[in-house]
């Protein structure tokens, strides 16, 4: 077999070498130790010690802590935390980790280094399984936590080193998927940390951030991707009124807002934020939405961005749409999507949809259709349908983002 596998790392596409894949227990390069590693980081294989999954080949390792390690270093057996270090060469300090090593507490925990953030070692990203019911997530470490563990090199590991020459947050590709389409994910070649689109003219664009910098690319231009030079810390949210395309970010705890007809200059809209963002438009009025304290705000560009309180709790995620001169707020509660509408004073309802991730919303023909993230796959619910969550095939790992043009919905996925 050929493997030839795109892994994101900190700004940088590195590339696992097209060469015959390694063999059970036998000789394996760091690309491909990475390469296996992200089949499970970007399905979102959950947790759960009394399952398995496949990996590339479909040979099935224990969805846990050592499984994911055991299936990364293509081992012949799910290894447990104990026996782990058994395949393994111990490192005399963590400066010498490279990517595809291992950091083990023996009987406790396991997890498999990516990259350090920075020339000083201070901080590194890691994958691993570690919670029940949550897929393999990419983390960042401080070096006092990996001083917790013992670091480990893969005793059969040869070939290319696969550094990290740009250290930073782990990106993953952008996916477009269409109801016209049944939902079929296409690779759209864009990456980043964060995504949000919105439509106009007949375009479809999509934002994502990439070392702190929001990237525009659209469908109209072979989704080349452009930078805006609008800084970011976090989030994007994105909106189009009127022929101009608006774009919100976070920078120091505080709401920037950048349009299309003005350089793209990042203006201090003065809205405090400790969280997501999320903007809708409605009469000619742009709306944004945070978070603060557990509570949702609202900020009308009418009222001087003035934020008032709606009173709607969030543990987290918001997304909100607009139809028919009402604006709907979607937030997650225990686990469960909660509609809060502007004609009903803010009425927060439970509608029963399950969620503990990302969070999207979009409306077409009359309906509201809101997207949820369980398992790794995006899940839709619609108004006219008792918001039945209906599973729609699409992987995604972290970031969901919806819109509508032409009767057909778009999501896109991470």
């Amino acid at each position: 077999m050929l493997l030839a596998f795109l892994l994101l790392l900190g700004g940088q596409v590195l590339v696992a070498p097209a060469a015959s894949a390694s063999t059970v227990d036998g000789e394996i390069s760091r690309s491909e130790i990475l390469a296996r590693a992200n089949f499970w980081v970007s399905r979102n294989v959950p947790y759960n010690q009394g399952l398995s999954t496949g990996d590339i080949d479909g040979r099935k390792y224990r969805q846990d802590c050592s499984g994911f390690v055991s299936m990364a270093w293509h081992l012949p057996t799910s290894a447990s935390t104990r026996t782990l270090s058994t395949y393994g060469n111990r490192l005399s300090s963590l400066d010498q980790l490279q990517p595809g090593d291992m950091l083990l507490d023996a009987g406790t925990h396991s997890s498999l280094f990516v990259g350090w953030n920075n020339s000083s070692h201070t901080s590194a990203t890691i994958w691993h399984e570690s919670t029940p019911g949550v897929g393999t997530v990419a983390a960042t470490w401080t070096r006092a936590t990996m001083g917790k563990y013992v670091p480990y090199s893969y005793k059969k590991v040869v070939g290319d080193t696969a550094t990290n020459p740009n250290p930073g947050i782990l990106k993953r590709e952008v996916f477009e998927s269409a109801s016209s389409t049944g939902w079929s994910a296409l690779p759209t070649g864009i990456a980043g940390e964060a995504v949000a689109s919105i439509t106009m003219d007949g375009v479809k664009y999509i934002y994502t951030v990439n070392d702190g910098i929001v990237y525009e690319a659209a469908s109209n231009n072979n989704w080349k991707n452009l930078s805006t030079q609008i800084t970011s810390s976090g989030g994007v949210a994105a909106i189009a009124i009127d022929g101009v395309k608006y774009v919100y970010t976070v920078n120091g705890g505080q709401v920037y807002e950048a349009a299309s007809n003005n350089s793209w200059k990042n203006l201090n809209s003065g809205i405090p934020t400790s969280g997501p963002v999320a903007v809708t438009s409605m009469g000619g009025v742009k709306y944004v939405y945070t978070v603060n304290g557990g509570q949702v705000y609202e900020a009308a560009s009418n009222n001087s961005w003035k934020n008032l309180n709606s009173g709607i709790p969030t543990s987290g995620p918001v997304a909100v749409t607009s139809m028919g001169g009402v604006k709907y707020v979607y937030t997650v509660n225990g686990g469960q999507v909660y509609e809060a509408a502007s004609n009903n004073s803010w009425k927060n309802l439970n509608s029963g949809i399950p969620s503990r991730g990302p969070l999207a919303a979009t409306s077409a023909d009359g309906v509201n259709y809101v997207y949820t993230v369980n398992g790794g796959q995006v899940y839709e619910a619609a108004s006219n349908n008792s918001w039945k969550s209906l599973n729609s095939g699409i992987f995604s790992t972290t970031g969901v983002a919806a819109t509508e043009m032409g009767g057909i919905k778009y999501v896109y996925t991470m």
